[in-house]
């Protein structure tokens, strides 16, 4: 497998920190300081190093092993927080699942992973018992309050996470020796057949991904800043999370357990928040919040975006009301979103000023070579488009038990990002396009191909094909067109209800449309241009603007 290193490379053996510990480093230097806030309760770094390292003396119990992957799936929570820490530094790889994954979804996981363990929220113990029924290595189920097992589930051991920490409050403090090629961190991206991929770091890459965050992302992060996560600890704002407690900083969960842009504005004042990680729909929801200009915001130094897509509009919206705190970032779960850059001061109001050039990402990051290359690995000039190449330290290992397409990803060291782009004289880069299909609704990855197979397993169903549309509010959003089998007769309220049991709600297309027939090409095939034209040539959709969903196409009706 073509990649930046391999285990037998010498300078991979070298013993370096285990990053489960930084946790303890932190608690051991400022144990008072609050680490993590949540409502009217606050945990201090002493404490939240007291959780973490008494639930990996719990989970060494278990039998949870070096290299072992451990599933965590909670909503922002102290048990989600904590979960990081006792897993890398048992030496085994914390897998973050998100937390709106279905059922099914959850359960695919599990098998790919083969992890032994899994921490989940009550809330989605069935999800658990699916995960159990799914995987056979999948002993072990820990949830974060007591529960009656559910049905499929029985064949694990469950724990009530809280009750295995507490028999393990007293011991050895836990730090498994690694080295920089250990893997401790798995992230899973769906593949352009909608099988999930797990992205697998080690210590060594994600180590430069969190310095690199905070060097180019959150410069001056420290004691005195605080972090709002308004986005789940499982994705981006987890690894801003952990930047925090590296700098000592606090996190700051609000208390509804969801995104509130009211809640947040309020969270700002009180808790004097510095720093907040959004994709741009949630950064719209704030700045056009009325309390946006009522409440005190002078804390803020770090308001990043990322993860989808801004129109220009809402960009210009957003610096006039928050000033030279916004920050963008590019980048993929392959290498911890360490790509570009677009730094306060590249953000501004002029679009011929050539230091705030209007629709770029950015600039790479310290420490990144980035490449605008074609189908051969060649350079292409200035200005050409070409697939966005990142060779960084952050680069993955490679895909977990896929050396095919890890081949295909890294080459000498070189990532393929996936998506088309151009790079002008000055090294900006812009985006123009997607090499895969997947596309990205509030900043979460959506597959069409997935999409299009669960469509394809209904009875009545021929032929599905999903495409993605511009939308000023999630970036972009599906729009399903099918075909359906001879004599057979399904709506689109079935087709909606038979693809919410098996994907989570931000996969689901926008609308679905049935149609009698669908545009190929010569050969025979369906094009995505081809779908997108047929669309409007049904007045299905009107070019520029949103696309209705089916209650609101009815209101309009």
């Amino acid at each position: 497998m073509p990649a930046r290193f391999t285990s037998d490379d010498p300078r991979m053996s070298v013993a370096v920190m285990n990053l489960g510990t930084t946790l303890s480093a932190t608690a051991r230097r400022a144990p008072d300081l609050a680490g993590l806030v949540c409502g009217d309760e606050r945990w201090s770094f002493a404490e939240l190093e007291a959780n973490a390292d008494a639930l990996a003396r719990g989970l060494l119990e278990l039998g949870v092993l070096p290299g072992d992957r451990v599933l965590v799936q909670c909503p922002n929570s102290r048990p989600m927080f904590e979960a990081q820490y006792a897993v890398m530094r048992t030496g085994a790889v914390y897998v973050p699942v998100n937390s709106r994954a279905s059922a099914r979804e959850t359960a695919q996981i599990a098998q790919l992973s083969r992890a032994p363990a899994m921490l989940v929220d009550t809330s989605f113990a069935a999800r658990a018992a699916a995960a159990v029924a799914a995987s056979p290595l999948l002993r072990h189920v820990i949830t974060t309050a007591p529960v009656s097992v559910p049905a499929g589930g029985e064949r694990a051991a469950w724990h009530v996470h809280d009750a295995l920490r507490a028999r393990h409050r007293e011991g050895a403090h836990v730090n498994h020796p690694v080295t920089a090629s250990d893997a401790c961190l798995q992230l899973y991206t769906a593949g352009t057949t909608g099988v999930p991929k797990g992205a697998v770091h080690s210590h060594s890459s994600y180590a430069f991904a969190l310095m690199g965050r905070i060097a180019d992302v959150l410069p001056g992060l420290d004691h005195a800043c605080a972090l709002l996560a308004v986005g789940p600890l499982s994705h981006g704002t987890g690894t801003l999370a952990s930047c925090a407690v590296m700098k000592g900083a606090r996190t700051v969960l609000p208390a509804s357990g969801r995104f509130d842009a009211g809640e947040c504005w309020r969270l700002v004042e009180a808790e004097r928040i510095s720093t907040t990680f959004t994709v741009p729909t949630m950064l719209m929801d704030l700045v056009r919040h009325a309390d946006a200009r009522r409440r005190d915001r002078s804390s803020l130094r770090h308001v990043v975006y990322a993860g989808a897509p801004i129109t220009r509009a809402d960009q210009r919206l957003a610096m006039d009301l928050l000033g030279p705190v916004l920050v963008q970032y590019y980048g993929a779960a392959e290498n911890m979103g360490t790509a570009t850059v677009l730094y306060p001061h590249m953000h501004g109001p002029d679009d011929a000023d050539p230091m705030t050039p209007a629709g770029s990402c950015g600039v790479a990051r310290s420490g990144v070579d980035l490449a605008i290359k074609d189908d051969d690995m060649n350079d292409l000039p200035t200005g050409e488009v070409g697939q966005i190449w990142v060779r960084t330290a952050a680069n993955m290992v490679g895909y977990q038990d896929m050396p095919e397409a890890s081949a295909q990803a890294l080459v000498d060291g070189w990532l393929c990002v996936g998506d088309l782009a151009r790079m002008d004289e000055r090294g900006f880069v812009y985006i123009v396009g997607r090499t895969r299909e997947m596309y990205k609704s509030g900043g979460l990855q959506v597959y069409p191909n997935e999409t299009q197979d669960h469509l394809a397993a209904h009875p009545a169903v021929a032929e599905a094909h999903v495409v993605s549309l511009p939308d000023s509010r999630w970036g972009e959003t599906g729009v399903a067109l099918v075909m359906l089998e001879p004599d057979r007769a399904a709506s689109e309220i079935e087709l909606r209800e038979f693809l919410r049991d098996r994907l989570a709600g931000y996969k689901l297309p926008r609308r679905i449309f049935v149609v009698d027939a669908l545009p190929r090409t010569a050969y025979g095939k369906v094009s995505k241009d081809l779908l997108r034209e047929e669309l409007v040539r049904r007045a299905l959709i009107t070019p520029g603007e949103d696309v209705p969903a089916a209650e609101e196409k009815e209101k309009l009706a």
